[in-house]
């Protein structure tokens, strides 16, 4: 058993991953959530936030 976390860009890709899981028989439990993550910006060096879906999965 692994404890995976991915971040997915929407709430499609995530549901997406975790529908690939599944058809591949590896997903044995699965939870979504937003999570806010924060990227710095390589022109004006400032941090920006970004709202992302988080599956984490037990495969």
């Amino acid at each position: 058993m692994i404890l995976s976390h991915i971040l997915a860009m929407n709430n499609e890709q995530a549901l997406e991953i975790v529908e690939v899981l599944n058809d591949n028989k590896m997903l044995l439990h699965a939870m979504l959530f937003k999570k806010t993550v924060f990227q710095k910006n390589t022109i004006t060096g400032k941090f920006e936030s970004h709202e992302k879906m988080m599956v984490m999965a037990i495969v």
